[in-house]
């Protein structure tokens, strides 16, 4: 991940948009409230923005997790952290990136 804050000059393509696989919408739609650990989210859709190598995504899926868990949901932690291991290197950095460029 990047070392210090995020050049003025460099424009963010991605915003942290809530907890995926519809975690966000379950939790306003169906339990009728707001996701007890969705900044958990938002720093896990920062650091997949800012990319870098496979030990940089390994970090930021341990930091979620741990994240997660640190919210009081320890079996949920490991959940999540297992589905962004599986499902997450779609996501991940540059392909995101060129991905959000091209329009896709």
């Amino acid at each position: 991940m990047r070392a210090g804050p995020r050049p003025e000059s460099e424009s963010r393509l991605m915003a942290p948009d809530g907890c995926s696989g519809g975690v966000s919408w379950i939790y306003g739609h169906v339990l009728k409230r707001d996701v007890p650990f969705l900044y958990c989210c938002d720093e896990h859709d920062l650091a997949y923005e800012e990319g870098g190598g496979w030990r940089d995504r390994a970090l930021a899926d341990r930091r979620f997790r741990e994240c997660i868990a640190d919210s009081g949901r320890p079996v949920r932690a490991w959940l999540f952290w297992l589905a962004v291991r599986l499902a997450g290197w779609w996501f991940w950095g540059e392909n995101v990136t060129q991905k959000l460029r091209k329009g896709a």
